[in-house]
């Protein structure tokens, strides 16, 4: 339990640094939303999904360009975010056990080499122009096999205020 909260800590911090380099920018101010979990597993996920969105929103100085209220992350964010959040728990089940069935689920994913392709197809935007190279066919055919019963989720988002 130590670890995990060491763990909390890091993603606190993380996210603080990236939202006071934000705010330092422009009068606007991201904030982000973390749904309420049961587990701390989930907890650790989504917090890590969250601070990945908003690393991506500092790391490319968007918080001037973007409108106020609930942002919707580009293709390249949202991808971005998921392989942050899987990053995180790695480390985190390195060090400690940890078990969420949807975070192993995107283990699988990302083990197949399929995290652009899951992307797309369980969160893409009308305004996301078609990405090249994906492998959607050979996508649709892994997934009947490795993700029967997925259900794909999103527990944390980033909020412009002005």
């Amino acid at each position: 339990m130590r670890q995990f909260k060491a763990t909390l800590v890091a993603l606190v911090i993380v996210w603080s640094l990236a939202a006071g380099t934000l705010s330092a920018q422009s009068k606007a101010k991201p904030t982000l939303q973390v749904d309420t979990f049961e587990s701390p597993a989930e907890q650790l996920a989504w917090l890590s999904y969250g601070v990945g969105l908003a690393t991506f929103v500092s790391d490319h100085q968007l918080t001037q360009a973007l409108p106020a209220g609930t942002w919707k992350p580009s293709f390249d964010a949202e991808v971005f975010a998921r392989q942050f959040q899987l990053k995180v728990w790695d480390e985190a089940t390195g060090k400690q056990q940890l078990s969420y069935d949807f975070m192993d689920q995107m283990e699988l994913v990302a083990k197949a080499d399929f995290l652009e392709e899951y992307v797309w197809r369980y969160y893409k935007h009308p305004d996301w122009p078609t990405p090249e190279g994906l492998r959607i066919s050979e996508f649709e055919n892994w997934i009947h096999s490795n993700l029967q019963n997925h259900r794909p989720m999103t527990g944390a988002s980033v909020t412009i205020e002005r």
